[in-house]
């Protein structure tokens, strides 16, 4: 649209004339910014949409992340339980099967969270009177020997073969050998406690300890010379066999016969002069020379 200031199309126009065409002009230069307003907003509103766009597709890519991230583990804790639960299995068959008195016990206060069937017959009790109670209300061992337990877990992280004494049924009271480590199931941590019987083995070794004693005071008394050689050293001698020869016990032990004598011959015709009266007397003494 042209205007002119005083003729359109060769026509003069009024005052009135043009002021209404510059009324129209007005408008429609404001319409026109108006548009373009619009134009700057949906520009504006277009760029904030893809913006929102992008961050929505970060978004969701860091979901697919973390599903899958959480399906893997899901995965894994599954594959991981189903190994527990063989382990529980094998676990349960080893100690329930065993031979070997077992026991379970909370760490914090002694408390029977299971046991097998040797360690009942040990105890002569039902499974029902044993589990729940502490080894020491029980009466199994003293509070003085719980605390030897502890003192030695604390020092190596385990016990190992350490003898107690320990009362089993009908108050008879035996030793004990225990082996312990810690086993932790959920949250809290226990004993997983062995218990062998070694009262014979002890009976046994002081008896033998006794006849020791005795045949060594029996080798030492004799009225006769008696020594015991391997291989013609020394190994014991008692005291007629030291005053006989002028020497000390500490002397001839670790020795071999040799250094009683000037030379070999010598030695050896004494030898065979005690293999003689030794066989005249009924016994038979068998003199091995080295090589």
């Amino acid at each position: 649209m042209t205007f002119g200031l005083y003729q359109i199309m060769g026509e003069e126009k009024t005052k009135e004339q043009l002021l209404n065409e510059l009324a129209e002009l007005r408008q429609y230069v404001s319409e026109l910014e108006k548009s373009e307003s619009k134009g700057k907003q949906s520009k504006k509103a277009l760029q904030e949409a893809h913006d929102e766009l992008i961050r929505v597709q970060k978004r969701t890519a860091d979901l697919v992340k973390a599903n899958e991230a959480l399906q893997k583990e899901i995965i894994e804790r599954k594959q991981t339980e189903a190994v527990v639960k063989v382990s529980e299995k094998k676990f349960a068959a080893a100690f329930y099967k065993s031979p070997i008195p077992m026991a379970i016990t909370a760490m914090k206060d002694g408390r029977y969270i299971d046991v097998n069937e040797p360690f009942l017959n040990i105890m002569g009790l039902k499974y029902e009177q044993l589990v729940g109670n502490s080894s020491t209300g029980a009466g199994f061992i003293t509070g003085e020997s719980r605390a030897l337990f502890l003192e030695e877990y604390r020092q190596k992280g385990f016990v190992e073969n350490l003898e107690l004494p320990m009362q089993v049924k009908n108050g008879e009271c035996r030793r004990g050998l225990f082996n312990s480590s810690k086993i932790t199931i959920g949250k809290e941590d226990f004993f997983l406690t062995m218990v062998a019987d070694i009262t014979e083995l002890r009976r046994v070794e002081e008896e033998l300890r006794k006849s020791e004693v005795m045949l060594s005071s029996v080798f030492k008394a004799a009225p006769v010379g008696l020594c015991v050689m391997k291989n013609r050293v020394y190994q014991f001698a008692n005291t007629a066999w030291c005053e006989q020869f002028g020497y000390s016990e500490s002397d001839l032990i670790g020795n071999t016969t040799q250094f009683l004598y000037e030379n070999k011959e010598q030695e050896r015709l004494h030898m065979e002069k005690l293999q003689g009266i030794l066989e005249m007397a009924g016994t038979i003494c068998h003199y091995y020379h080295g090589k």
